[in-house]
C-alpha cells in the first residue's frame, strides 16, 4: 500500500468530520461503549446480559434487521445451554489462542448448538454465524483496537484505493484485520488533528470517543 494514497484519503476524511452534521452512523461508537460497560462472561444470567448489551437506541441493523435475526437465535442458543455458549465465547475471545482456529471453532459450536435448537424449532433454517460478519462484530466490540467489522467489499475497495499489489479475490479475514490494526495504529492514531475532528465528531453526535479500528468502517461509509 502507498502511504501517499491512505493520508490524502484520511484527510477528507478529516474534512468531512469537521463539517458533519450526520450522527447516524456514529450509533456503533455507541454500541461499543456499551459493550465495554456491560459485558460479563461470568454473568449468572448469561442470556440476559447478552440481551442487555445488545441494545441500542438508535439503531440495531448489527444485530436484527429483515431476514436477518443473529441476536435472536444466539439467545435461543443461550437457552438451550447457556454454559456451552459461555463456553464458546470465552473461547473465541481467548487472545492466547490462534486466531483462525478460534474463529472457526466458534462457526463449528454454534453448529453443534443450533442443532439441539432445531429439535425443537424444526422451522429454523440457520443461526447467521455461518459468515464472519457477527463473529467480526463480536471481536470488534471486545478488542476495539485489534478487530473491526468484517466486509469484503471495503477490503477489497481500500486496498485497490490504496495501490497494493495483492488485492483478494476470496475472503480472508486474518488479513482483513491485520490491514484495519496498520491502518488505525500507523495513521489513524498517529493523526492528532484527526484525532481531535474525531473527538470533536463524537462529542456532537452524544457518542464515546475510543480508539478503534471501527473508525475505518465510520471513513468507509462516507464514501470519500
Amino acid at each position: 500500500m502507498k502511504a501517499p494514497l491512505i493520508k490524502a484519503h484520511l484527510e477528507a476524511y478529516k474534512n468531512t468530520l469537521s463539517e458533519s452534521n450526520d450522527y447516524y452512523s456514529a450509533f456503533i461508537f455507541g454500541v461499543l461503549s456499551r459493550f465495554q460497560k456491560y459485558w460479563d462472561i461470568d454473568a449468572s444470567d448469561f442470556g440476559g446480559m447478552f440481551d442487555q448489551v445488545f441494545k441500542n437506541e438508535v439503531s440495531n441493523t448489527l444485530w436484527s434487521a429483515d431476514q436477518y435475526r443473529p441476536k435472536e437465535l444466539m439467545l435461543l442458543m443461550i437457552k438451550q445451554d447457556k454454559e456451552f455458549a459461555r463456553f464458546m465465547f470465552k473461547d473465541l475471545f481467548d487472545e492466547q489462542k490462534d486466531f483462525h482456529g478460534r474463529v472457526k471453532r466458534f462457526q463449528f459450536h454454534c453448529d453443534q448448538l443450533f442443532a439441539q435448537v432445531q429439535k425443537t424449532n424444526p422451522k429454523l433454517s440457520t443461526h447467521y454465524h455461518e459468515d464472519y460478519i457477527m463473529i467480526s462484530t463480536y471481536l470488534a466490540l471486545r478488542y476495539p483496537e485489534t478487530y473491526t467489522l468484517y466486509d469484503y467489499g471495503l477490503f477489497k475497495e481500500l486496498l485497490t484505493r490504496y495501490a497494493s499489489n495483492k488485492v483478494p479475490t476470496f475472503d480472508d479475514i486474518e488479513r482483513y484485520m491485520k490491514l484495519m490494526r496498520s491502518l488505525l495504529h500507523n495513521f489513524i492514531m498517529k493523526d492528532e488533528s484527526l484525532n481531535q475532528a474525531m473527538k470533536s465528531y463524537c462529542s456532537r453526535a452524544g457518542q464515546p470517543f475510543i480508539n478503534s479500528t471501527l473508525w475505518v468502517n465510520h471513513l468507509y461509509s462516507q464514501r470519500l
